[in-house]
């Protein structure tokens, strides 16, 4: 049996990443749901962004920022900034600047950054601990154009993985229902999370909240201490 996180669908083109973690805080009771909302979503991404999509590694850092007590670990087996090639050449630059600021955040935070290639079991054993992953992935496979895109990983059954996709192509049909609870294969999975040109996958894990004095230590109470 999976238990059933609340499904929020992106608002913008670019929010995704957002909307993932957003979503992995509600089903993990660390926020609540009725926050899930606009403000919220477009809050989170404009600390994670990289103009505009939000990266691993700017993602991972916007999270433990919002969440202090949320263990969380960013897992990307490549050295170089992503999500840039379709960018000209003189907007990759500066792009990448950033990119390596959001390095030096993780290693200011204390937020670890696993440089190997994480495997679909390291995937299942994370959901397993009860842990949330947002994965990028291409949306090559699944919508048919090579769009990097994050989903929600919190789920599994015999040989596939359970996702939330936070969009819905409604121009083929697509409504929420489709991308609500979507189990995918662990081989397509695999596939469409192996990013070209360097074949790198890119995730961040979500760990529940640590406990202080048995009472859980929330953002808002982060906030009043």
């Amino acid at each position: 049996m999976v238990a059933e996180p609340p499904y929020y669908g992106q608002t913008t083109h670019f929010t995704c990443g957002a909307v993932t973690a957003l979503v992995a805080q509600a089903h993990a009771g660390t926020l609540p749901r009725d926050a899930l909302d606009r403000q919220a979503e477009l809050t989170l991404w404009r600390d994670a962004n990289n103009f505009l999509a939000c990266e691993p590694v700017g993602l991972g850092v916007a999270v433990r920022r919002a969440w202090p007590s949320s263990p969380v670990e960013i897992h990307l087996d490549t050295q170089r900034p992503v999500l840039l090639d379709h960018h000209p050449e003189k907007e990759q630059e500066w792009r990448a600047l950033l990119q390596r600021a959001s390095r030096t955040d993780a290693a200011r935070t204390g937020v670890p950054i696993d440089p190997v290639h994480l495997s679909m079991t390291a995937i299942r054993d994370a959901i397993g601990r009860r842990e949330h992953v947002p994965l990028l992935l291409s949306l090559a496979g699944m919508q048919g154009f090579d769009v990097p895109h994050w989903v929600l990983c919190h789920g599994v059954v015999p040989g596939a993985v359970v996702i939330e996709d936070p969009w819905a192509n409604a121009a083929t049909g697509d409504t929420w229902v489709d991308a609500h609870l979507l189990p995918v294969p662990d081989a397509s999975l695999d596939t469409m999370s192996t990013l070209s040109p360097d074949r790198f996958r890119g995730a961040v894990t979500i760990g529940r909240p640590e406990r202080h004095g048995g009472v859980q230590c929330s953002q808002r109470e982060n906030s009043r201490s």
